[in-house]
Order: C-alpha cells, then sequence, then structure tokens
C-alpha cells in the first residue's frame, strides 16, 4: 500500500513537457508595406498581429509579449534556435485555441535590436471579431 502511494505522490510531481517554439520576428528588414505582422502597444505590452484572417470568424492571430521580461540572448545562443516559419506560427494559431497552445507550447519571439539579441515568451491572445451590422437591411417593425 505505501508503494503505491509513494508512486502517486511521484506520479504526482511530475513536470507538465512543453514544445518550445521560436519565431524569428525580423521587422527591421523587411519593408513596411511588405509586413504581414504589425506591433501595438500598450503599457508594457506588446501586441502582434498576422494579417490573414485565417481563424474562426475571419480573426486574425494575435499574440502578446511582456516588454519587460525581455530576456538577452548571445549571437551562439541565437545561432543554435531552430525557427519556425510564419506559415507554421500561423498554422499553431488555427489548430489550437489559446488555452490548449498554451498548455502545450512555450513561443517565444527573438528580436534583432542591431545585433542584440532578445527572446520574449509570447502568448496567443482571445481573437477580436468584430461585428459588422448593416442596417440598411436589417429589417424594422412597421409602425401602427
Amino acid at each position: 500500500m505505501f508503494a503505491f502511494l509513494a508512486s502517486v505522490k511521484v506520479f504526482g510531481q511530475q513536470k507538465t513537457k512543453y514544445d518550445t517554439v521560436y519565431y524569428f520576428l525580423d521587422l527591421k528588414h523587411t519593408p513596411f508595406n511588405d509586413r504581414m505582422i504589425t506591433v501595438d502597444s500598450e503599457a508594457r505590452r506588446k501586441f502582434y498581429t498576422i494579417n490573414c484572417p485565417c481563424l474562426k470568424d475571419d480573426a486574425k492571430p494575435r499574440f502578446r509579449c511582456d516588454t519587460t521580461r525581455s530576456i538577452s540572448i548571445s549571437y551562439d545562443q541565437y545561432k543554435k534556435l531552430n525557427f519556425i516559419t510564419l506559415p507554421d506560427l500561423i498554422s499553431l494559431a488555427k489548430k489550437y485555441n489559446f488555452k490548449e497552445l498554451l498548455n502545450k507550447y512555450v513561443i517565444y519571439f527573438i528580436k534583432d535590436l542591431n545585433g542584440a539579441y532578445t527572446k520574449n515568451e509570447a502568448f496567443l491572445d482571445i481573437p477580436k471579431i468584430t461585428t459588422i451590422i448593416d442596417y440598411d437591411t436589417v429589417p424594422t417593425r412597421k409602425k401602427p
């Protein structure tokens, strides 16, 4: 009986393993008009929106990073990383909702700041859905 309880306790203390994904966010070398990613800032967060309406209800994948948690990495560390492509990042956003992705992957955005490399953990945001109401086609009541 003691061996069973000990094995249950050990099993319960095992850490969840996550796959780590790195995406190189190259906004510096991509001309502004050719970028598929737009950046917005709000307080200490940056939001990176992939400009393709490829999620449910034509929502766009949007990732957020806390800018106060940037980690500097060396060039040697940078060269050892295996990066995914933008289509792969989009596929992850399409395949999993934000909670599922959080429970399966740790995503880092890597940026080159004039030769100094930084990494930020990125989280898929809850998609914002825009509802458009065409008031010309909405039925109205007839007045008595």
